[in-house]
């Protein structure tokens, strides 16, 4: 099994790497997919680790919570990742939508950012494999909110093609989701959210659709925050289609 590392920022750059371990000494499920960031807003980024693998169903799992992939949280401290304190997360979990099937994805292409501008980072991730009805592979993502108790179902929601006011239609093989990034909707690319004092943040959500556009990806940009007027509106412009939510 892979292992998971990190490399502790210094005066002199950054250490050797170190190994994160189980409580009981043994090495930590690594995964496909990494973000950082607070989720329990304590002041120390959290890892947040994507596994999307699950084997298919064609080999035995050690960890049957694998099925259909999971998230796996590890807390920061002042020393670094703090193995016993982690959290998984999987369609299984409270409050979280779908449920765990094999080879869904879940935890692929995780994405990290404040979506409602409350302090807290919440996880973008998708599952590209996800069969919708009797759609195979047309993919969804799905949003985890972060809170006091750090990453929870409480509050989560998902989005496919067949989402009202997303753009598109879900059809075979389209992989919703197989790729994910949360952007300041504002300062696209910044790590951290800023906004002014009296607007509300917003963050954009692209969600890159392979199997609809095999030579080029079409960037379906979801923007999420608060609703200012409780409306929604959908635009197109070169290229990039839009939901914002006002």
């Amino acid at each position: 099994m892979r292992a998971s590392v990190f490399l502790k920022g210094t005066r002199d750059g950054l250490s050797a790497p170190a190994r994160v371990n189980n409580p009981d000494g043994t090495r930590m499920r690594d995964g496909e997919s990494l973000g950082v960031g607070d989720v329990d807003k304590d002041g120390y980024a959290d890892l947040v680790i994507g596994r999307p693998n699950d084997g298919f169903g064609e080999v035995d799992l050690d960890d049957p919570l694998l099925k259909g992939g999971q998230i796996g949280v590890v807390h920061g401290s002042a020393e670094g990742p703090e193995a016993s304190r982690t959290t998984i997360i999987t369609q299984g979990t409270l409050y979280v939508p779908g449920s765990s099937e094999w080879a869904d994805g879940f935890g692929g292409s995780i994405s990290v950012g404040d979506v409602n501008a409350d302090g807290y980072a919440d996880v973008a991730t998708g599952s590209s494999s996800e069969d919708l009805g009797g759609v195979y592979a047309a993919g969804q993502l799905t949003v985890l909110r972060g809170g006091r108790f750090g990453l929870t179902g409480n509050g989560a929601y998902s989005m496919n093609q067949n989402t009202k006011n997303v753009p598109g239609t879900a059809e075979q093989n389209d992989f919703f989701g197989s790729d994910t990034q949360l952007l300041d909707g504002r300062r696209p690319g910044r790590a951290v959210h800023r906004r002014h004092r009296r607007e509300p943040g917003r963050r954009s959500l692209g969600v890159p659709q392979p199997g609809r556009h095999p030579h080029r990806d079409r960037l379906g940009r979801l923007r999420l925050g608060h609703p200012r007027h409780g409306q929604e509106r959908l635009r197109t412009r070169r290229g990039f289609r839009s939901l914002t939510r006002y």
